[in-house]
């Protein structure tokens, strides 16, 4: 008995002292990234914003042409578009209304609604966990998902994650919900398709539901794609700007191997290429900074 009280004592300690650690690292990565979250350079957003301002002035023919979009918001102030617009149409019609604001106005509302949005896929992430949705627990889990670096790096960047995030664990919420509610199921195909129409990674949430045979989710999640698809069409600019997307864009798209990007595509891109480690522990100058 007190070899099992042993045992248990040590691995209390041991899984102790590894949250304490996990935590100071996030709590590290989290001040280190505190600037941008204050200052924020929203580059990716102001490439959403740039191709919606594009569509709001009826020249969605110009949809896809990198020195138009930085023309859109060139009188913003706004200094960059990063690698401009490469996404599907679909998602520049989504945020034509924020670009009927200012960018200055519309920033910091896009930044209030990601906030907002992972406020609410903390919450589902406890319905998925099945724990009590109390307010203090989930404050808790929004908290430590600012910590995480990639978050607070797609915040400050203003990208399109959180809003993936948040149409695909509700989409596994319903998914994992009783078979017998068809409607959940359609429903949850119904949100991973309309994250695919934004960026196309989304579709392999579909793979789980086809192997464990939920066809009623695959087949929403496959007519939501195509809504989708209909909806760039009509109003980003017709067959023409789908067509180049697909054509064009999507297969000169590269997954950038930078340390930031945490994507599982990413993580493989650096392992299998050279001279991408600007950032690794690996390199020896950084060895030496670290023992420093």
């Amino acid at each position: 008995m007190e070899s099992l009280r042993t045992k248990s004592g040590r691995r209390t300690a041991v899984l102790v002292a590894l949250g304490l650690m996990a935590a100071l690292l996030c709590a590290v990565s989290f001040v280190r990234n505190l600037p941008a979250l204050l200052q924020p350079a929203p580059i990716d957003l102001a490439a959403y914003y740039a191709a919606a301002r594009i569509l709001n002035e009826g020249r969605a023919h110009e949809l896809y042409d990198l020195e138009v979009q930085r023309a859109a918001v060139a009188g913003e102030g706004v200094r960059s578009v990063a690698r401009g617009y490469i996404y599907p149409p679909f998602l520049a019609v989504v945020m034509r209304p924020l670009a009927l604001l200012p960018f200055r106005v519309a920033a910091p509302v896009w930044l209030a609604l990601n906030l907002a949005l992972l406020g609410a896929s903390a919450r589902s992430l406890l319905s998925i966990a099945r724990l009590s949705l109390s307010a203090v627990r989930v404050l808790l889990v929004f908290v430590f998902c600012l910590l995480l670096p990639p978050v607070t790096a797609t915040l400050a960047l203003g990208q399109i994650n959180i809003l993936l995030l948040f149409l695909l664990v509700n989409a596994a919420l319903l998914a994992g919900s009783d078979p017998a509610l068809p409607a959940r199921e359609r429903l949850a195909g119904l949100l991973i398709g309309a994250a695919a129409g934004m960026k196309l990674f989304p579709l392999v949430a579909l793979v789980p539901l086809a192997l464990r045979r939920r066809w009623g989710a695959v087949l929403w999640g496959l007519v939501a794609v195509a809504a989708t698809v209909g909806v760039g069409i009509a109003g980003g600019g017709g067959p023409a700007n789908t067509s180049r997307y697909l054509r064009e864009i999507m297969p000169s798209l590269r997954v950038p191997a930078l340390a930031m990007n945490q994507s599982i595509a990413g993580g493989v891109q650096r392992l299998l290429e050279s001279g991408v480690h600007e950032f690794s522990l690996l390199r020896a100058d950084n060895e030496v900074s670290l023992v420093a």
